[in-house]
């Protein structure tokens, strides 16, 4: 339903910007990156990492190589390589991105990367480095939203998560009571 819709609205958007525009333009790779947001939802991994590439290629070209719109779309990229099971590519891309958003970018930006590079850490069987995202995760969002902050709760969520794992059961019932507050 609104999903199709969705995308038939950002079809027809792209269409005609690149009509307007040309095809490596920053507004249409803003487009092509929030397509590809649609796409993944919709579980069209394969196309929406497609759409991820192109809109890096053009904010690479239009902002540098360390801007924090090439950071976003390096994160969604990142992403829609953990959803394809390519677990080093996806940590690869949330470190990129990481490297930006912490030179520049807001703190929710930076704490939502250490959340995603957890878990593809944690999907790689490296608890402890895992676990040290969340951590900071949690921090930064904490500090920069509150600790009752639907960000925050994700990022608490997880770290309490891996803390079951790891045998850390009064702590990780804690985070994960606090982020259901």
């Amino acid at each position: 339903g609104h999903l199709e819709e969705a995308k038939s609205h950002f079809e027809a958007a792209l269409v005609s910007d690149q009509d307007k525009y040309g095809q490596t333009h920053a507004h249409v790779a803003e487009i092509v990156n929030n397509y590809g947001n649609v796409l993944h939802i919709a579980g069209e991994i394969e196309q929406a990492r497609d759409q991820f590439e192109w809109a890096l290629a053009v904010c690479e070209m239009h902002y540098g190589a360390e801007h924090a719109k090439v950071a976003t779309v390096m994160n969604n990229l990142g992403y829609a390589h953990a959803g394809l099971g390519d677990v080093d590519k996806a940590i690869e891309h949330f470190s990129r991105s990481l490297a930006m958003a912490t030179s520049g970018a807001a703190p929710p930006t930076a704490a939502n990367i250490r959340v995603n590079l957890g878990l593809a850490l944690r999907l790689k069987g490296e608890p402890e480095q895992a676990r040290r995202h969340f951590e900071r995760a949690v921090e930064i969002a904490s500090a920069a939203l509150g600790s009752h902050h639907p960000d925050t709760a994700r990022a608490m969520t997880y770290l309490g998560l891996q803390l079951q794992d790891v045998g850390e059961y009064n702590r990780a019932r804690d985070l994960l009571q606090h982020a259901l507050e």
